[in-house]
């Protein structure tokens, strides 16, 4: 053990600026042939090792001793490393005091003394707290990325530099690409959109809409393409995008079916529209827009046919409500607004029905705007014919793949 005496501090003196620091101090030296000593240590590196001063002074080993068994052989490594050849030494582990795991942090630099003794200047700082915000942050971080790769939405994580973190298994599914076929933002562009002309103008559109984002500006988001998939078919899809701390989250929300959807019901509105141009026939057989129909309405005994939309509060067309007459004539206006008005009842029946959920008013969409829906099983053909002095029924439904105007 070294014969040196030990650097003290005066107790009964003012505090000395060492102890107002929220680290314990400390002087460490070590002689020529490695044996460390403390030279100095604060009252609050004392506290933190709960050991006294004496203690501490006549062996440094009561002072390693306090590291983590499981720690111990790698802080002690590293000790004999700098000791061997000095540099400044960075220690992060766990030490055990009372029973109690607390996490350190141990920095020192070392000063050459003479006759080839090293002084070792250092801190030890708890970091105990940052080490739990840390690990909770972790068990967050591992938590949230299980909810994202089972996330009912196909999802995307790049880092800060582009490369990819994760996709989800419901992007894969969708998309076929995985992780390994991804590995950047890069091939994302090359794969995703393969025409050279159409990937060029996706990534123009794409880097104008983070630019506005950046801006303030997020009205160019979600950004719309057509994708291709691993196996060459083209998907719709809506990709919406986020900026997190340490990188960025992409939903490829596939809209292909929406948009079909959506394409069928304004091809479905443009053709209701356009039968409901003409809502009148006096005379069927003379009427060309009951050409193609003539000969199934003359088989069904129909001359006369009088219809009127159903539409909704926004215009939309639900369905057409038409009656039919065995002799040519002309609606009277009373019955012309006997008509508007089972149509307006019909409208107000169905958009309830929708108000309500799923059901009749949605098979109605699904299935096309021909037929009414159950909801309005108390306005029958038969009830309405008579209702408008009319004593005999159609002879029964016309088929819808040979509906003629005014369904």
């Amino acid at each position: 053990m070294s014969q040196h005496p030990p650097i003290v501090v005066d107790s009964c003196s003012s505090p000395q600026p060492s102890e107002a620091i929220p680290a314990g101090l400390y002087l460490l030296q070590v002689d020529a042939d490695g044996h460390p000593s403390f030279r100095f240590v604060t009252e609050r590196l004392l506290a933190m090792l709960d050991l006294p001063r004496e203690v501490v002074l006549a062996d440094a080993r009561t002072v390693f001793q306090r590291v983590h068994p499981e720690d111990y052989p790698a802080f002690l490594a590293l000790n004999q490393q700098v000791f061997t050849a000095p540099r400044p030494f960075l220690w992060e582990g766990r030490v055990v005091v009372r029973g109690v795991t607390r996490w350190w942090r141990l920095e020192s630099l070392p000063r050459p003394l003479q006759d080839g003794r090293m002084l070792w200047e250092g801190v030890a700082i708890d970091i105990t707290d940052a080490k739990e915000l840390e690990a909770a942050r972790r068990v967050g971080e591992a938590r949230f990325e299980r909810l994202l790769h089972f996330a009912p939405v196909p999802l995307g994580n790049l880092d800060r530099v582009h490369r990819t973190r994760f996709y989800n298994a419901l992007f894969t599914k969708t998309y076929g690409y995985s992780e390994s076929d991804l590995p950047d933002e890069q091939r994302w562009w090359e794969l995703a959109y393969p025409d050279l002309a159409y990937r060029r103008q996706m990534r123009g559109r794409w880097d104008a809409a983070l630019a506005a984002l950046a801006a303030g500006d997020p009205s160019q988001l979600p950004f719309d393409a057509e994708v291709t998939c691993k196996n060459g078919k083209r998907r719709a899809v809506e990709i919406h995008y986020a900026v997190l701390d340490d990188g960025f989250l992409g939903a490829f929300v596939d809209v292909t079916e929406r948009r079909r959807a959506q394409r069928r019901e304004r091809a479905v509105q443009a053709i209701l529209r356009d039968i409901l141009n003409d809502q009148l026939s006096e005379d069927i057989l003379v009427d060309p827009a009951w050409a193609p129909y003539r000969e199934l309405a003359a088989r069904a005994g129909l001359r006369t046919c009088w219809s009127e939309p159903v539409l909704a509060k926004d215009g939309e067309v639900l369905a057409t409500f038409a009656l039919y007459a065995g002799q040519p004539r002309t609606p009277r206006a009373r019955e012309i607004a006997q008509i508007a008005g089972a149509a307006s009842l019909a409208g107000l029946a169905i958009e309830r029905a929708r108000a309500r959920g799923p059901g009749p008013a949605q098979r109605l969409r699904g299935g096309g705007a021909r037929h009414l829906p159950d909801v309005l099983t108390p306005i029958t053909h038969l009830s309405m014919l008579h209702f408008f002095g009319y004593s005999q029924p159609t002879p029964g439904p016309i088929p819808r793949s040979r509906a003629p105007p005014g369904h």
